[in-house]
Parts: structure tokens; C-alpha cells; sequence
């Protein structure tokens, strides 16, 4: 059988150039034992197979695992942490841009879709936190997680990530950037939404997102990209809630459905109702006139059985920009359902896959230099995972975690003329 890590090796640089986009990336030091694209396609290797911390990387490096990737240099964990907080973000960003829209070029985002729409979501997550004096001076929040008072100052790491959303994927990250210290998530969110637009422009058709992001500076830096928007807004007492609940009282819903399923194999079944209504200017922050669908919805779960397990009734609304006439409401739905894609296989993946929450670095600087390797990283993944012939088998049969378990067995395995053949970088300094 066909060494797997070879493979994927060989994706990243046929495929991709991975190696010649990282040749120009500027070095900023002397002080690295190997060149720069060796470190960052180590760090992405190591990634790929889920050592939490720069200190298991070196020392799997120091066995030997690793020395199929990009040369036989065998780097410390210090050459790592000096590489990060001294490379340019905006030449990493630059590559983690290419890695994109070469993926649009080779039509291999055709299937990211959703009712034939683009679709991103926003959304924030936790990185990782920590108890710290040494860090209390940089902490973001002095209370825990349930507001209880602490002690000492909670360092504590966020970020806001923006990713394409699908039933078949591959969905890529688009970005995933540290939210500085004093400033708020939707801040963030805003700035990453105005660079993404500069950097890739027609990136998505849709944005998706939830209540934290009902905020008019947010949607109108989306209307003003020529983006529409899908906002669950779950604070009632918005005036267009208000005014939409009003237009929508004693009138039967204008779309219904019974035993929906958003995927096929699901064991989610949903019954619906919608109430549409256009033209709605009671936002006075937006620029635009909008439309609000009140959802009426009942989930059922299904136990392997086919049984009924639970059951649950929501109401909500969602206010958006798509015209009444070209985007039904049931597609508006089935959009903002989408946008826990970016929970579910996104952060879920990141963190429990690929240790997104352990502390590598501290740095400021550094850590957002390492959210450029991950999206890098996360991205060749999905996209191998997706694309490539290699994992048909794979994709059959087994899991993505399967997949990095078969890595890590191929990268230890790599010798002699496979190193080079694979990595395509030799050793130079």
C-alpha cells in the first residue's frame, strides 16, 4: 500500500507550490538551524497529526519522525517559537490566500454550496486560558468562565474565524485571527470581513450569522461588499421583530414543511413553519431596507433505532438582505442552519483533532502567525481529504482521525529518496 504521508506530501507541493510560496516569505533571522519553509512545513506536519505542543514536535523531530518533511534538519522547539513571533503575517496570510484561491481555480470548492449559494459563516471561539501573574498583565478578563471572581487575572487567548458552510465540504477557513486585547469579538469580526474583501473580493454570496452579530456596523460593512446577510436575531425586542411579529399576526404561514432533513443519512427530522415579510426599514443603523422570516420549528432526534428520542419546539426570527423574489425563505432557513457547520466541523476539528486549544506560544504576534499555519494546515487537510484519489479508501471506510493516524505512520516511514521526492525542499539554510 502506498505510503499515505508521501501523498500528502506531494498534494501540498505539486498541487499547491507550498514550498515556492514559502521561498518568499522573507527571513528575518539568522538565528533558525534550517530554513524557513522546512520549519512551517513541519509545523504544518505536526499539526496534520495532532501533537498539542511545539515541545512534543521537537521531540518527535528529534526521532527521526519528521525528517521526510522539507529536510533532515532537525530543528528544536526554539527554532519554532523564534520563527513565529519574527515571520510577516500578512506573507503568511499571503501563501494561506494562494492555498484558496488555487482550491477556486481547480473547482474544488464546486460542492461548497448551499441551495447553490456561496455561503461563509463568522463566528468566535475560545483559543486557550490560562491563571497566570508572569501573563496577567496582558489578560483579556478578570472573571472566569461563569463570572466568578478570580484571584488572579485570566489570560485568555480568542479568536474569530470566517469559513465556507456545506453539507459536502470541503469547508475552508477563510481566516482565523487573534482578537487583540480590548477589543470585542464583532470588532474583529468587522476588520476581518473588510481584509478578506480586499485580499479575495468575491469570496462568498452569503454571510451567515448569529445574534451577537446583529450589530448595524457589522451588516453594513457586509452590504457594502455587495454581500448579503442572514442574521438570527433572538433579542425580541428589536424594532423590526416587533414590527414583523405585528405584520404577521392571525395570517397563516406562508411556507410549511414536515420531515425535513438537512442531510440524508441525519437522524434530525424537522417540521417548519415561516412567516415572510419584506421591505422592513425599523433597523434605522442599516442602510438598507430588510426582511425578517419568523421561524416556527420542531426538531425531532431519531435513536439508531429510527425511534423517537426527543423532541424540541423553537421560535426565532432571521433577518436578511436576500430578496423575497430570488431566495425563498426555506432556503434563508436551511442558510442560517448552515452556519453550525462552522462549530461542528470546523472549531470541533480544530480542537479536538488538531489541539488548536493548547498553548503553543504566548506571543501575541506569534500566536497570530500560528493561526496562519492552521488555516493553512486545516485547509491542505480538508482539501486531501475531499479531492484527492488517495483517500478514496479512506473516505469509504473509515475517519478523518483514521487519516492522521496513517500519517503519522508514513512520516516516520519516509526514507532515503522519498524524503526528497516527497518534500521537494533538499536541506538549504
Amino acid at each position: 500500500m502506498a505510503n499515505l504521508a508521501e501523498q500528502y506530501l506531494a498534494y501540498w507541493i505539486r498541487g499547491f507550490h507550498l514550498d515556492s510560496l514559502l521561498k518568499k516569505i522573507p527571513n528575518r533571522t539568522t538565528r533558525w538551524n534550517c530554513s524557513l519553509p522546512e520549519l512551517v512545513m513541519k509545523l504544518m506536519a505536526g499539526i496534520s497529526i495532532g501533537l498539542p505542543s511545539l515541545n512534543q514536535l521537537a521531540s518527535h523531530i528529534r526521532s527521526g519522525y519528521l525528517d521526510g518533511v522539507g529536510g533532515n534538519n532537525r530543528p528544536a522547539a526554539d527554532s519554532f517559537s523564534r520563527m513565529l513571533t519574527s515571520m510577516p503575517t500578512e506573507q503568511l496570510q499571503a501563501v494561506a490566500d494562494q492555498i484558496i484561491i488555487k482550491a477556486r481555480y481547480n473547482r474544488a470548492l464546486a460542492s461548497t454550496r448551499v441551495c447553490g449559494y456561496r455561503v461563509v459563516a463568522v463566528d468566535g471561539t475560545g483559543l486557550f486560558a490560562t491563571v497566570s501573574d508572569r501573563l496577567g498583565k496582558e489578560a483579556h478578563y478578570r472573571r472566569g468562565v461563569h463570572g466568578e471572581e478570580l484571584s488572579q487575572p485570566l489570560y485568555q487567548e480568542q479568536a474569530v474565524a470566517v469559513s465556507y458552510v456545506s453539507a459536502n465540504g470541503p469547508n475552508l477557513l477563510l481566516d482565523l485571527v487573534r482578537i487583540p486585547k480590548g477589543e470585542g469579538e464583532t470588532t474583529t469580526a468587522r476588520k476581518t470581513m473588510a481584509s478578506l474583501f480586499k485580499r479575495l473580493c468575491r469570496f462568498c454570496d452569503i454571510v451567515t450569522v448569529d445574534a451577537l452579530y446583529a450589530k448595524g456596523t457589522f451588516i453594513n460593512e457586509v452590504l457594502g461588499q455587495r454581500k448579503d446577510i442572514v442574521v438570527r436575531v433572538k433579542q425580541e425586542d428589536y424594532h423590526i421583530i416587533k414590527d414583523a411579529e405585528g405584520l404577521c399576526q392571525d395570517r397563516s404561514a406562508d411556507y410549511s414543511e414536515r420531515n425535513l432533513r438537512l442531510k440524508q443519512d441525519s437522524r434530525t427530522i424537522y417540521d417548519i413553519e415561516l412567516w415572510d415579510v419584506e421591505n422592513l426599514t425599523s433597523w434605522e443603523q442599516v442602510d438598507k431596507p430588510l426582511r425578517c422570516i419568523k421561524v416556527k420549528e420542531t426538531r425531532r432526534c431519531l435513536n439508531e433505532f429510527g425511534a423517537e428520542a426527543s423532541r424540541e419546539s423553537i421560535q426565532t426570527h432571521l433577518v436578511t438582505s436576500c430578496p423575497q423574489a430570488t431566495v425563498p425563505a426555506r432556503t434563508i432557513w436551511e442558510i442560517a442552519h448552515r452556519r453550525w457547520d462552522i462549530e461542528n466541523s470546523g472549531f470541533h476539528f480544530l480542537k479536538n483533532h488538531f489541539q488548536l486549544d493548547h498553548a503553543y506560544i504566548y506571543n501575541p504576534h506569534g500566536i497570530e502567525a500560528l493561526l496562519k499555519v492552521f488555516v493553512m494546515a486545516f485547509n491542505l487537510f480538508q482539501l486531501f481529504w475531499h479531492r484527492s484519489l488517495s483517500c478514496r479508501a479512506y473516505r469509504d471506510n473509515e475517519t478523518m482521525l483514521a487519516m492522521m493516524r496513517a500519517l503519522l505512520i508514513g512520516f516516520a516511514q519516509l526514507t532515503g529518496n522519498v524524503k526528497k521526492r516527497a518534500a521537494g525542499l533538499g536541506t538549504e539554510t
